[in-house]
């Protein structure tokens, strides 16, 4: 009897114990699959790129005027002659004659007639003579050219007061003048002409050519541009070179040329060959912040086209979007991995990769668990 009842006893715990083991079992292996769930979803990695901004250029041509592929814009000529005074390079010295100009002053009811050599006084002393006569208008005003009396560097007065010697006192005090810019010439430099003063004194005067040239063309509308050039010159100059003298004068004929173009069609075509620079995905270009530089590469009058050389500055950084820096790229790779990959990019200046837990060798292969960040510097 009691061997019967052993019997169904160890029959009854047989199952008893299985069940435990198996739900013992199961728990153990939840409580695993937890430990590596909690250990997986604890990987982090951050990896920041400092990324260098540079400076890139570009350059290329437009035709203006004429051709399927021109912007809009026209090309014309005008002819500007020009005379100038130069003074040779030199250090001798002498007394000249101060020259200059004033206001004469008639507070009568009468016109003022005034002769050549009319004397006018400052009020330092300094005498000086009418150059031409006039008529100075009742209750109004005259400006007239004067010269010193004498030679000599105190003849270069400062703005002053004249009254009239010739008038009685009565007059002086109601018909008088007054000098707004200083006298000068009182003393004169004279030197030898070398070839150089000449030299000098036609760059100068291209300048003034190509000036006068832009201003000669008028106003231009507000949507063109335009680019100038002297496209022929020729000058002649009234002393040898080698002579002695204390001035000498530089005349100039000048073919000022004018490539008048459409801004906006140039700048976009500048902004197009900026864009075309970009190597790869990797590298951003942006716009900069000037204009592009548009200078004369050649023309045709006859045809009245131009073509222009457009130079144009940009700024190039690294592509933050760009497939290369997805983070699939960097999936199970260690530090040193992920530092040398990047480094071998463009525009690149460092990187820094940082794991948590700071134990973990690689990056984990989990989207959500890599943050890529990258900052761009001047």
């Amino acid at each position: 009897m009691s061997s019967g009842k052993f019997q169904k006893n160890f029959a009854a715990e047989q199952p008893v114990k299985l069940y435990k083991f198996i739900a013992i079992s199961f728990l153990l292996l939840t409580v695993a699959l937890l430990a590596v769930i909690l250990f997986m979803s604890s990987k982090r990695a951050t990896i920041t790129i400092i990324s260098k901004t540079e400076v890139v250029d570009v350059s290329g041509t437009v035709d203006v005027g004429k051709g399927s592929n021109a912007v809009t814009g026209a090309v014309t000529t005008t002819i500007i002659t020009l005379d100038k005074v130069f003074s040779p390079t030199g250090d001798k010295e002498e007394p000249g004659t101060a020259r200059g100009t004033i206001t004469v002053f008639n507070e009568t009811n009468s016109n003022q007639p005034l002769i050549s050599t009319t004397r006018f006084l400052s009020a330092d002393g300094i005498l000086f003579r009418l150059k031409d006569k006039v008529v100075v208008p009742a209750k109004g005003k005259i400006t007239a050219d004067v010269y010193s009396d004498t030679k000599g560097v105190e003849n270069n007065i400062s703005p002053t007061k004249f009254t009239i010697p010739g008038l009685d006192e009565a007059k002086q005090k109601v018909i008088f003048g007054e000098s707004e810019e200083a006298m000068t010439g009182g003393i004169t430099t004279s030197g030898v002409v070398s070839a150089e003063d000449i030299k000098q004194a036609e760059t100068v005067l291209l300048g003034e050519l190509e000036e006068l040239g832009k201003k000669s063309f008028g106003q231009i509308a507000p949507t063109m541009n335009t680019v100038f050039s002297i496209v022929q010159n020729t000058f002649e100059t009234d002393t040898e070179i080698g002579e002695e003298v204390s001035e000498f004068t530089v005349s100039a004929r000048a073919t000022v040329l004018a490539v008048m173009y459409d801004k906006k069609e140039v700048d976009a075509r500048a902004r197009n060959l900026l864009m075309r620079r970009s190597v790869n995905d990797i590298e951003l270009v942006e716009q900069g912040d000037a204009d592009p530089v548009v200078s004369l590469e050649s023309y045709d009058l006859a045809r009245g086209s131009a073509v222009l050389n457009i130079f144009y500055s940009g700024i190039a950084k690294l592509n933050s979007d760009s497939k290369q820096l997805q983070k699939v790229m960097f999936f199970d790779k260690s530090a040193e991995e992920v530092r040398e990959y990047i480094l071998s990019l463009d525009h690149v200046s460092s990187v820094d990769v940082e794991f948590k837990p700071a134990w973990i060798q690689t990056v984990p292969p989990v989207d959500s668990h890599v943050k890529v960040v990258v900052k761009h510097v001047d």
